[in-house]
């Protein structure tokens, strides 16, 4: 299940659909979105039939036809919530949209009053905008906000489905037995989020092209490489070479580039995850960043330092190379876990 958040202007600020701005999908106001009009995510457009619209600039591509208001470029006379254009010839207030539709409009609120904006009520179905997090418009019936036809998101909570795979499940044990953090990993945390925040609009960005949350990509950084710029995130290899480890035969000049590659080889577990760039679920970001480092300790029965190192679920045992464990080796490094959490 896809779901998508927008600002009031048409700018997708949340979604578990890292390939959205590649296009070709109906995104904002249920209208078509052109990714391949600009070079990055945000500078794509919606085709409104008239005229083009960048929710970037909050302006048309071209002038008015119909020479509304004193603007001729702007969207809705730059009130997207109070108003509606689905023709990108003429924008018209809610109450007008209604009339002409048959229905009655109103102002709304949702979420305990914090949230405000108009609601189209026409034979049993409401469309309503808002402001806020959920700001744009969109299709409200039986308890459920609808960016399409076939796509919705809980107003009240936002809340996804947690996942319920084997390994979710059993990595929401482990943590629930997590009780104690090893005192000598302090210096690491420290360390770790200085780095972080040092960084974040590094990780931001490639959060934003994955969909892995920016201090995931951050700890398996760290795990990897000591948070080290000129290596691979694959594997702590020097970047500028190809990977000698596995994988091996990457090659990339860029850490950006390069840890978008990395990342995008587990899509389909992020996907499973239901992980999205703003995710907070803990459970899944650790259960992700075994998948990561590869499941030899889960298939086997034990504990990962690579998530668990520093805690006292996980007392020893390494690969200390590819399918080479060692029982009585001590992992060095701080999990994922104690990282993140």
């Amino acid at each position: 299940m896809k779901y998508y958040r927008y600002d009031s202007f048409g700018n997708v600020t949340h979604t578990n659909d890292v390939k959205y701005h590649d296009g070709g999908v109906f995104l904002y106001a249920g209208e078509y979105f052109d990714g391949d009009t600009g070079r990055l995510s945000y500078e794509g457009t919606y085709y409104l039939r008239a005229r083009s619209y960048s929710p970037r600039t909050g302006r048309f591509s071209t002038v008015d036809p119909a020479r509304q208001g004193t603007n001729w470029y702007s969207y809705c006379g730059n009130n997207p919530i109070m108003r509606v254009d689905p023709s990108g010839l003429k924008y018209q207030e809610a109450n007008e949209l209604a009339s002409f539709l048959g229905g009655t409009a109103s102002k709304s609120t949702i979420d305990g009053g914090r949230t405000k904006g108009y609601k189209i009520t026409v034979g049993g179905s409401t469309y309503s905008s808002y402001t806020g997090s959920q700001a744009g418009w969109g299709f409200w019936q039986n308890g459920k906000y609808y960016i399409d036809d076939t796509t919705f998101i809980n107003c009240y909570s936002l809340t996804v489905p947690k996942p319920n795979t084997p390994l979710y499940n059993a990595t929401a044990k482990n943590i629930a037995n997590v009780n104690t953090i090893n005192n000598n990993f302090n210096n690491d945390i420290s360390n770790f989020k200085n780095i972080y925040n040092n960084n974040i609009s590094t990780y931001s960005l490639i959060a934003e092209r994955t969909g892995v949350p920016a201090v995931l990509v951050a700890a398996i950084h760290y795990r990897e490489s000591n948070a080290n710029f000129n290596t691979y995130l694959h594997n702590g290899d020097p970047l500028g070479t190809p990977t000698v480890n596995v994988p091996k035969g990457k090659n990339f000049n860029n850490f950006v580039d390069a840890a978008v590659d990395a990342l995008s080889m587990k899509d389909s577990f992020r996907e499973m995850y239901k992980l999205t760039s703003d995710s907070t679920d803990i459970v899944a970001m650790c259960a992700y960043a075994e998948v990561y480092n590869g499941l030899g300790y889960y298939n086997n029965g034990r504990i990962s330092p690579y998530v668990y190192s520093g805690t006292n679920i996980y007392t020893s045992g390494k690969y200390v190379s590819d399918g080479s464990f060692k029982a009585n080796v001590v992992d060095s490094q701080p999990g994922i876990y104690i990282l993140i959490k």
